[in-house]
Formats: C-alpha cells, structure tokens, sequence
C-alpha cells in the first residue's frame, strides 16, 4: 500500500469516528435524562374480603349441570342412528 492510501483510510476512519460519536449521543439518551416517574402499586395483603358469593355469580344464568332434553324422542343412544322403516 501506498502512503496515499494509509492518509485515506486514516481520514475515513476519523470521519467515522466524530460521525459516530455524534449520532449516538443523538440516539442514547445520557443516565441524568432516564428518569421517570412510575405509579406505585399498593402491596398485597393475606387477607382476602368475605363477600356473599351472589355478588359475583349470576342467579339467572343456565345451570349447566341440568340434563337437556331436546324434543320428546327418548333416545338411550343419542349417537347411533336407527332405520325403523320396514320394507
């Protein structure tokens, strides 16, 4: 290589090196910019509210532990299908 080429390298390596230190203090905010401010959140306690449980549940939704019958058929295999046609 010729001194010419080692001058170049020397300032594009300079240039780079001002570029970069620029922008990146454009980019990373410094340590005494990072604060901010949080909510504080109310720590838990072991006690838990008695309330009736009719407070959380419906009274007038579907129970789903009723059996639904559907239609007047009773069919003791509801999955197997029966042809009673005689031909």
């Amino acid at each position: 290589m010729k001194s010419k080429d080692y001058e170049t390298i020397i300032i594009v390596a300079v240039i780079s090196g001002v570029l970069s230190i620029f922008i990146s203090s454009k980019i990373f905010v410094p340590p005494s910019q990072r604060q901010q401010s949080v909510t504080v959140v109310p720590s838990i306690s072991a006690d838990f509210p008695t309330t009736p449980l009719n407070s959380y549940l419906n009274t007038s939704s579907i129970d789903p532990t009723v059996t639904v019958q559907i239609g007047t058929q009773p069919n003791s295999n509801p999955g197997v299908i029966t042809n009673n046609k005689s031909q």
